[in-house]
């Protein structure tokens, strides 16, 4: 065999071993793309998830705040409203006509005095009709075979209108404020059962 058939011999092995190996090396460069973009499509797969799930749990997070912003301005607005209703309630209690306001605290006395307390009022009350009431609330618990010794007591109050009848050891306090503040205690519980005991 001559020098030149062995050299080509010699030429056609590498150059089949330089096309394997370049075979194979494509093979395993193309493998390792494969993998690796299996890989970032997993991990965006997972990225994506995650986001989705971010924005969810943050569009339930803004959804829920406003919901509870939306009650708070609902009870403010209803505080309002019914603070404004007890004091129009106050103002029209307290500016009833004498004859009216009479008979509504002589009706208080008779429902509730045994007949010998201390009848205390309002200072403009006591000015304006402090003995007239006392005299006409003694009338009015004879008449229902109670003592009729009610006394005005010296002492006033500041209260926007009623009465407290104090006894021996016990006051009963018939305001107009201490009775609109029970009914409101009860109203304003109502309403947070309702505001806040919705699902």
């Amino acid at each position: 065999m001559s020098l030149d058939s062995i050299l080509e011999h010699i030429s056609k092995e590498v150059d089949g071993e330089r096309d394997e190996i370049l075979r194979d090396a494509r093979e395993k460069s193309e493998a390792m793309l494969d993998k690796a973009r299996e890989t970032a499509e997993n991990e965006a797969k997972v990225l994506e998830q995650r986001g989705q799930d971010d924005a969810k749990a943050r569009h339930e997070r803004i959804v829920t705040l406003a919901r509870l912003e939306g009650r708070k301005r609902l009870l403010a607005a209803k505080q309002k409203v019914m603070e404004n209703a007890f004091s129009e309630a106050l103002r029209s209690l307290a500016g009833l006509p004498k004859s009216q306001y009479l008979e509504l605290l002589k009706g208080m006395l008779v429902a509730s005095a045994s007949g010998t307390e201390e009848v205390i009022l309002s200072r403009r009350d006591r000015d304006a009709l402090g003995e007239e009431l006392v005299r006409e609330g003694n009338r009015a618990l004879e008449i229902v075979n109670r003592p009729g010794r009610l006394r005005l007591s010296p002492e006033t109050r500041e209260i926007s209108g009623g009465l407290i009848l104090a006894g021996d050891r016990v006051e009963i306090n018939m305001s107009f404020d201490s009775a609109l503040g029970s009914v409101r205690e009860e109203l304003e519980a109502e309403v947070a059962g309702v505001l806040f005991g919705e699902g």
